[in-house]
């Protein structure tokens, strides 16, 4: 039954079990037969739209995703040292304000907005990366260019990255949402990436609660972290703040997984 199957699918993430999520997904997928048949196309398009490497990380084996470049990896928050890490001007401050037009033109245009129901727990006004072609492109891009490479050198693991959820966020002093509560991610690592400058807007960033501190940056800057810290995003007090957040969990060979 693809709908029971697509119901394990919602569990199996929850408890932060992506791979079995997404062997459940192909399945339900054989027998698009039921009422959720495009919510189970949705997912697998979503699960098989992101960047991943060919083959599988492993250190012993010399492999090296980093293109022989050297990001710093020094930790951002004391406390949490090896846990939180920002990196400024990782990505091109005009290519991501090129990314953000596009996001606008397609939520106006094919959506009539912004969305706002997609995440129940933490509701976010956004829009997924994967249903924009263009932004999708672009994406994966970083993300095998610089994006993966430096969170590799940050928080050294063995295995294959994966996307588990990418989105634009859209926060708005004005009108919409200015913030987000405390919370933790359903995911291994998270991370979010500065769209639009730090002139555009007051107050906001990604708030520790560890710590209670913010972190913000400057148009192509990433702040990368546990999942399951807590944290939140600080209220902005004036203008338009725009991200990409992104979900991840890393992908063990099966010859790994049986040694742990």
């Amino acid at each position: 039954d693809p709908t029971m199957l697509f119901n394990r699918t919602r569990v199996t993430g929850w408890l932060g079990d992506f791979g079995k999520r997404e062997s459940l997904l192909e399945d339900a997928g054989v027998i698009l037969t039921s009422n959720d048949a495009q919510a189970i196309h949705n997912a697998l398009a979503e699960a098989k739209a992101y960047y991943r490497r060919d083959d599988f990380y492993d250190i012993k084996s010399g492999h090296d995703d980093t293109n022989n470049i050297t990001y710093s990896a020094v930790s951002a928050l004391k406390g949490l040292e090896g846990r939180v890490f920002v990196l400024e001007a990782l990505l091109l401050a005009d290519e991501c304000t090129q990314m953000v037009k596009i996001a606008e033109e397609y939520c106006q245009n094919k959506l009539g907005g912004w969305t706002t129901s997609r995440h129940y727990a933490v509701p976010t006004t956004d829009v997924p990366i994967y249903s924009m072609p263009a932004v999708l492109s672009w994406f994966n891009k970083q993300l095998e260019i610089c994006i993966f490479p430096v969170l590799r050198q940050q928080f050294n693991f063995l295995g294959r990255l994966r996307v588990f959820d990418a989105f634009f966020v859209k926060y708005d002093a004005i009108d919409g949402q200015n913030r987000l509560p405390v919370h933790n991610d359903q995911s291994v690592y998270s991370l979010t990436v500065a769209m639009n400058s730090l002139e555009s807007y007051e107050g906001g960033g990604t708030y520790f609660a560890e710590t209670g501190e913010a972190l913000k940056t400057d148009t192509g800057g990433m702040i990368s972290f546990d999942g399951e810290l807590l944290h939140a995003g600080k209220n902005i007090e004036t203008g338009t703040r725009y991200i990409i957040a992104c979900f991840l969990w890393v992908e063990k060979e099966q010859k790994q997984e049986e040694h742990e």
